[in-house]
């Protein structure tokens, strides 16, 4: 997975997106480890990268300043870095 990060996306504010190759094998590491009850959250959400590619069956939060954020449920994993938080 060595990947050279000049070819992300550049925004305004010098921020990048994640390229599609990379959040397609983070997906894939995790992908088994993920629930079909769980909440998946994406704290960076940028152009929506990883939500886009969350399952289908799981609900959806994520965390964006330019956009606002959305509320955060009982039961989470974040992808960047990945945790698991239980209440």
């Amino acid at each position: 997975m060595n990947r050279n990060l000049s070819r992300c996306k550049e925004t305004k504010n010098d921020i990048f997106y994640t390229p599609p190759d990379l959040v397609d094998d983070c997906m894939e590491l995790i992908g088994s480890e993920i629930a079909k009850s769980d909440t998946l959250l994406d704290p960076f959400y940028g152009d929506g990268a990883f939500c886009s590619k969350y399952p289908e069956t799981n609900k959806k939060n994520w965390c964006e300043i330019e956009k606002g954020v959305l509320s955060i449920t009982k039961r989470l994993i974040g992808l960047s870095p990945i945790h698991r938080f239980q209440s």
